[in-house]
């Protein structure tokens, strides 16, 4: 087992990685450098492991969300669509670099000979961008917030790797080749994807957000609150003295004393206080609050805190009031 392990080695690297005597320190120095056959195995593993799961997943999602081929494409940003052509043509460029070596090793005898792992990097790099750049063409609606951003972050991580074995092969045998360049430009490929991940996905919610909020109340509801005008609740029109001291629930404490209360015998909200109302009152802060704030999407928690915030403060005042006047008690008491 182990002369057929070490034969398939010596065939796809054309030497032993490491020796046994320092083989903690050599693998170590070997993994960060670009050049060496145990970095390319090491990307290439990562780069397959990436199109394998990546692969079932769109498997998995793509028919689940039963969207068409023109909702299932869409590249709306220019950050968006920046991304996308960016890192196809970075995989196009790895591929084709990839065919080029293995056609040299393969047909060509001379000294431009490359060993199988220079030529599976290329083609493992390349065919995984594609299907990233494939992923990441389709709506993140389709895919999920969550997919995208682990994505996103998974390949920026994945990328930083590559770029600083690539710059330490530079700085260490100050040599520049093509392959190290197009690794240095997979970290901006990679980076283009994480801020689509992190500021587009949230454009995609808020529209999301939207389309829920404008899906239409029960307006029967609202019709036949109309027809009751009459029957609305005595606090809709209480005054300041009546609302402190609780006289507006006069008539319903009679009505209660009288004979035991039915639903017919509760007085509706107020106009100002009916859910369709509030439901206006709420599309119109958010619509001001998205003017505002065009790139942005803004708070639900803090658009319902501005359109209550003067009941807030009064209830805060009293709820205060209450505080101060039952910890205040104890010490007057004290002094007399």
């Amino acid at each position: 087992m182990g002369s057929l392990t070490s034969s398939w080695m010596m065939n796809l690297c054309g030497s032993p990685i490491c020796s046994r005597q320092a083989a903690v320190s050599c693998a170590w120095k070997e993994a960060f450098d670009s050049s060496t056959c145990l970095n390319h195995l090491l990307v290439a593993g990562i780069a397959a492991l990436l199109v394998v799961i990546l692969a079932l997943q769109l498997l998995v999602r793509i028919p689940k969300s039963r969207a068409s081929t023109g909702q299932l494409i869409a590249l709306g940003s220019p950050l968006h669509l920046a991304a996308v052509v960016f890192d196809g043509c970075l995989g196009l460029v790895y591929l084709c670099l990839g065919l080029w070596m293995l056609w040299s090793s393969s047909f060509n005898q001379g000294t431009s000979v490359y060993l199988p792992h220079w030529w599976l990097v290329n083609l493992a790099q390349g065919f995984s961008l594609i299907l990233v750049s494939f992923a990441f063409s389709i709506r993140g609606r389709v895919l999920g917030p969550a997919f995208v951003r682990f994505w996103s972050v998974f390949l920026t991580t994945y990328a930083a790797y590559i770029c600083c074995s690539s710059v330490v092969y530079m700085l260490v045998d100050k040599a520049v080749t093509m392959k190290a360049c197009l690794d240095v430009l997979f970290l901006p490929a990679a980076l283009l994807f994480l801020v689509y991940g992190i500021w587009h996905i949230k454009d995609d919610g808020y529209e999301r957000i939207e389309n829920t909020l404008c899906k239409p109340l029960n307006t029967e509801t609202v019709a036949e609150a109309t027809d009751f005008e009459g029957h609305v609740t005595p606090f809709a029109d209480a005054g300041f003295f009546s609302t402190i001291s609780f006289w507006w629930l006069n008539p319903l404490m009679k009505m209660g004393y009288e004979k035991p209360l039915e639903e017919k015998d509760l007085p509706l909200l107020g106009t100002t206080d009916q859910a369709y109302n509030q439901y206006l009152m709420f599309v119109e802060k958010l619509n001001s609050k998205k003017q505002l704030h065009p790139h942005g999407t803004p708070s639900i928690f803090w658009t319902i805190i501005s359109c209550h915030k003067s009941g807030i403060i009064v209830s805060g005042f009293f709820a205060l009031l209450k505080v101060l006047m039952l910890s205040s008690g104890p010490a007057f008491e004290g002094i007399h």
